[in-house]
């Protein structure tokens, strides 16, 4: 089962923040090593920001409550313009109503690293950072 789709495109006042993982070591004389602590040693975090239907925000609380910041889902970063799509979760998410049919939403985003695990009846997503395993009920997309 693959996992879900979020198809919402990031506004132009969405931001991006990264974060390398690395290890230093410090040595007499002022020398220092620097390198790379894990495969994927660059991680995102996207908070998003758009305007969106009542239906809309309302589609998203639903998509975000049931993976519950646990459960991977896919979204392409880049304004929806590129065709590279990562793996991310969402932890949290605000929808502020700014009047009968529209609202402002914010999500924040992080980038999240794994792999499926697949067996004869079902498929797992294996969490690399804690090493659990959970399996995936939906194959739904979210369209907006």
């Amino acid at each position: 089962m693959t996992p879900p789709t979020l198809t919402l495109v990031a506004n132009y006042e969405s931001s991006k923040s990264a974060i390398a993982s690395i290890a230093r070591v410090s040595f007499d004389g002022g020398v220092e090593e620097v390198a790379q602590t894990e495969i994927n040693a660059i991680a995102s975090e996207w908070t998003v920001r758009s305007l969106v239907s009542v239906a809309e925000a309302e589609s998203l609380n639903s998509f975000f409550e049931e993976s519950a910041g646990s459960i991977p889902f896919y979204w392409n970063p880049q304004h929806g313009y590129q065709s590279t799509r990562k793996l991310f979760t969402c932890e949290s998410w605000n929808i502020e109503y700014v009047g009968n049919s529209k609202c402002n939403v914010e999500i924040t985003l992080k980038e999240w690293f794994g792999f499926l695990i697949s067996d004869d009846d079902s498929e797992q997503i294996l969490n690399l950072e804690s090493g659990e395993a959970f399996r995936l009920d939906d194959n739904s997309n979210l369209s907006l």
